[in-house]
This record gives structure tokens, sequence and C-alpha cells, in this order.
């Protein structure tokens, strides 16, 4: 990757609270259409939605954009044997989110 495009992505990188970022959620038991819910379960390692940069920054939890700087990934989660701390995190992350359907 050329120096310039290392750059771009470190300015991706959320300069404030307010950034937004979207999680794409591809399974309906992850939400909820009528109650405008979304369940801790979209929150998980490697699903997808809205939510503010501001929002991710619980304990080691954090935004990391990937190599295209298009997008970022929620990164520094508990490792896959503390899946207590895994669904707490993903639950707090959920109330936060904001859900859009097609």
């Amino acid at each position: 990757m050329t120096s310039s495009a290392q750059n771009a992505i470190q300015n991706l990188t959320p300069t404030t609270p307010q950034s937004m970022f979207t999680r794409y959620i591809f399974t309906i038991e992850h939400f909820s259409e009528i109650a405008k819910e979304i369940y801790y379960g979209a929150f998980m390692p490697d699903t997808t939605n809205d939510i503010e940069a501001k929002n991710v920054t619980i304990d080691s939890l954090h935004l990391v954009p990937n190599t295209t700087g298009l997008h970022a990934n929620i990164a520094g989660w508990p490792p896959s044997s503390d899946r207590v701390r895994q669904v707490n995190y993903a639950t707090l992350l959920a109330s936060k989110a904001t859900l859009h359907t097609l």
C-alpha cells in the first residue's frame, strides 16, 4: 500500500465522537422492525448497523479503518472464551444503535 493510501486510511479514523458508522445486519434474528430495536447479537463480532463513533469506545473496543479506507471494524473484543463480556459489550452497543430498514 502506498503512503498516500495509508494516510487516507488514517484520516478516516473518526475525528469526532459524532462520526457515524454502519454495520449491515443480514439476519432477522438480530432486530425487530416493529419495535425498531437492534438485539445484542447484531453487535457480536462480524455483524452490521449504524452507530456513532463515541458509542464504540467501551473499555477495549475501538474502531479500526479497513485497508480500503471505506469501512471500519470494531476491534478490541474480548476473546471468544469470554462470551459474557462479549455479550455485555454487544448489548451496550445495540442500545446505542439506530435501526434502518429498507
